[in-house]
């Protein structure tokens, strides 16, 4: 019994289609059809009796016919076909009236005034083009009764009593003028209310968006948003739900309004296709369901029916330029209801807010990284240049005390007493120049100067540093490989490149482990006879994960606290190994340590003599050179030292009296050995003036500030000689002979082995 009266119930009502359009127009049709139908069967039996017609048969066929013909309409309206009732319901009513107006008098009868009723239903239904043609079909039938009348072509009443016919139209023509009141009145309170809820809704976002203007942090506009669209919509239950990557792709429940608070950022949800969180979010699409029960595309969501969700809404929340969105929006309720366009709208609106917010938040998060990275590096540069500026002064000190105190040495008989500790001053002073190479490889400023080396000596040089870096709750082994092939790189460049590497690793085992060193020679590739040089730093520290490899080398990336690091260690050394020619990988796995794999190409062939001559004397020179130093103990060491070596010494405090010299010298000046920097004119500038003079002269600098000093003074050019401090009486000697001897050979056209 239940189930018939739900289904008479529900055949009582129009049916609502995906069109707003066809519902509309189903739900003007339908009540006038049913209300038509019930008039013709309510007045049946009064208008078909013999008393009020005449021929009952006529009334009855007549009544059955506007009967059958809203049946017609109404199960056109059933089966969907709502514009094909519509038309016909127009056509028949316009036909039908026009029949009764010409069988009850024609022009005259008073069933003409249903006309007016035909062009207010044709409006309802077509809007302004059916009102056209109504009014355009209701004066041609005029024109053509005049005409029928006057030319005596209208036939015989079809009742002696027609009033009955006239009040079964005024009665139809009332009904359906109700029902085309009552809808108008419908259609107009849910056209104010579309308003008030839009204006409603604008007002909500633009408070929202106020409030991401104003700064508000993701962490508290998030659940507002959630709060605003439950409030204006009222609905029980709004989620915003976040796309998780990797090997568990899912939606996180980030924010909402109606959940238990231990549900957020806990509760997960399936982002899949049978899903309706997953298909809006896999497909970018809006998706309104309007009942829970009767919806079968996603058969996964039966957890919203669990909550007693019946109807819902759900949209995108757009991610960032890379096309990707953050996740979505949903949006339930209890209780049936169609979520409008303009619901999708005012959630999609919030949605590019909430996207909006979370963007600025991140932009403002780099922003802010990228502001705390700028102040690393500018303490660091703070640092390196304070580190330049000591090192110049020490090295020059340095400088002065280890010449000094090899004349001391000299002067001292094996059996001397003093010896000793003389020695003893030249192994501390020895200490205090790696020092300061050490600071200066920090600070990354070491002056760089390319040169054959063993890859395995510079490892042994920096075996105690390296140990004093990592502590002793770490383990520090090498392997070296004997046979390793030579290269050429700076040595002050591997150092930093051993250091930054060493440092990683140590931060790496923060419980201890082993750091190991490895060496030997490779050829890449396989069977092409070249040669590498390969450096292998390894710990057993906790490992990288494949996102992290990818980005080690990068410039401020950091997998360390916050002002623990500087995110410059590795791409430092990327940029050594890739300026010195060769290469470098990592390979890690969490919890299993890294392994950083550097490879540099096997230096050109050296000749036995030039690889020897480290340990032959330098040879004496009879050349003459221009020595000019600020520095009077330095200035004083070494002349000394070129004196007893044979050379002709003209001797300057600066640039300007370096000048003079030269002006009052007679002969060729072979060779200018200068410092960089220098009161009145630095080592650049009296290059340049000199050799307007003298253009043969070579020039030798020696310096103790750092590269970045000597790049701004120009002297770090391609070719240019260089000395740096401190540096002992041999090395001193032995770089003016290799100048003068290398542009010995230039001028004789001989090329330098050395060079590549």
């Amino acid at each position: 019994m239940t189930s018939v009266v739900e289904r008479v119930r529900s055949g009582l009502v129009a049916p609502v289609f995906d069109d707003p359009e066809r519902t509309r127009i189903a739900r003007l049709l339908y009540p006038i059809a049913l209300s038509i139908l019930a008039v013709m069967l309510g007045s049946a039996l009064v208008v078909a009796h013999p008393a009020v017609v005449a021929e009952p048969r006529i009334a009855w066929s007549a009544q059955a016919m506007v009967g059958g013909l809203m049946l017609v309409v109404l199960g056109l309206v059933r089966l969907g076909r709502v514009r094909l009732a519509a038309g016909a319901f127009s056509s028949a009513f316009w036909l039908l009236i026009t029949g009764m107006t010409w069988a009850m008098g024609g022009i005259n009868s008073p069933t003409i005034a249903a006309y007016v009723l035909v062009a207010v239903l044709a409006g309802f239904l077509w809007g302004t083009r059916g009102v056209t043609a109504m009014v355009a079909l209701t004066a041609a039938a005029g024109l053509l009764m005049l005409w029928g009348e006057s030319a005596g072509l209208r036939p015989p009443p079809i009742s002696e009593v027609n009033t009955a016919y006239a009040w079964l139209v005024l009665v139809t023509s009332l009904v359906v003028t109700a029902q085309l009141v009552h809808r108008a009145l419908q259609d107009t309170d849910l056209a104010l209310g579309q308003v008030r809820t839009r204006a409603r809704e604008q007002a909500a976002v633009a408070e929202l968006g106020q409030r991401a203007l104003a700064g508000v942090p993701p962490s508290l506009l998030l659940p507002e948003a959630c709060r605003v669209i439950g409030r204006t919509l009222c609905v029980e239950w709004v989620s915003i739900l976040e796309r998780t990557v990797g090997e568990d792709e899912s939606l996180l429940l980030r924010a909402g309004d109606g959940w238990p608070e231990e549900a957020y950022g806990v509760a997960r949800f399936d982002m899949s296709l049978a899903t309706q969180a997953g298909y809006t979010l896999l497909t970018r699409q809006p998706v309104v369901v309007d009942d829970q029960e009767q919806e079968d595309r996603f058969p996964a969501s039966r957890g919203l029916r669990g909550l007693g969700v019946v109807s819902s809404l759900s949209v995108v929340v757009p991610g960032d330029e890379d096309g990707l969105p953050y996740g979505e929006i949903g949006v339930h309720s209890t209780r049936k209801r169609h979520f409008s366009a303009d619901d999708v709208v005012f959630v999609e609106a919030v949605a590019n807010l909430v996207a909006l917010a979370l963007r600025r938040a991140r932009d403002q998060q780099a922003l802010k990284s990228r502001e705390e990275e700028l102040r690393q590096a500018q303490k660091m540069e703070a640092v390196g240049r304070f580190a330049g500026g000591i090192a110049h002064d020490f090295n020059n000190l340095l400088t002065a005390i280890t010449g000094y105190n090899e004349f001391l040495l000299r002067s001292l008989a094996l059996d001397h007493p003093g010896r000793a500790d003389a020695q003893e001053i030249a192994r501390v002073t020895e200490q205090a120049s790696a020092l300061t190479h050490q600071i200066l490889a920090f600070s990354r400023r070491q002056v760089l100067q390319p040169q054959v080396i063993d890859l395995n000596e510079v490892i042994r040089g920096t075996d105690s540093l390296l140990r004093r870096l990592i502590g002793e709750d770490l383990a520090f082994t090498t392997r070296l490989a004997p046979d390793l092939v030579p290269v050429r790189v700076d040595p002050g460049q591997v150092e930093q490149v051993l250091v930054n590497l060493a440092v990683n690793a140590r931060d790496a085992m923060p419980r201890g482990g082993e750091l190991r060193i490895s060496t030997w020679s490779e050829e890449l590739p396989p069977g092409s006879g070249s040669l590498v040089a390969v450096v292998e730093v390894s710990d057993t520290g906790v490992g990288m994960d494949p996102e992290t490899q990818v980005r080690a080398f990068d410039p401020f990336f950091t997998t360390k606290d916050r002002f623990k690091g500087t995110g410059l260690g590795l791409s430092t050394v990327y940029g050594i190994v890739e300026q010195s020619g060769g290469s470098i990988s990592v390979e890690s796995q969490l919890g299993r340590g890294a392994r950083f794999r550097v490879q540099l190409p096997r230096a050109p062939d050296v000749p036995a003599q030039q690889r020897l001559a480290s340990g032959i004397a330098p040879a004496a020179g009879s050349e003459t050179l221009l020595l000019t130093e600020d520095e009077a103990s330095v200035r004083r060491f070494m002349r000394r030292v070129l004196d007893e070596q044979g050379y002709t010494v003209l001797e300057a405090a600066n640039g300007a009296e370096a000048l003079k010299v030269a002006a009052r010298h007679p002969g060729p000046i072979d060779l200018l050995v200068t410092d960089v920097i220098m009161p009145e004119l630095g080592g650049a500038e009296l290059t340049q003036r000199l050799k307007r003079t003298h253009p043969e002269t070579r020039v030798l600098y020696v310096s103790g500030y750092a590269d970045d000093a000597l790049g701004q003074h120009g002297v770090l050019a391609e070719g240019a000689s260089f000395l740096a401090k401190p540096f002992t009486s041999e090395s001193l000697v032995r770089k003016v002979r290799e100048v003068l001897d290398l542009a010995g050979r230039r001028e004789a056209g001989v090329p330098d082995p050395g060079e590549r």
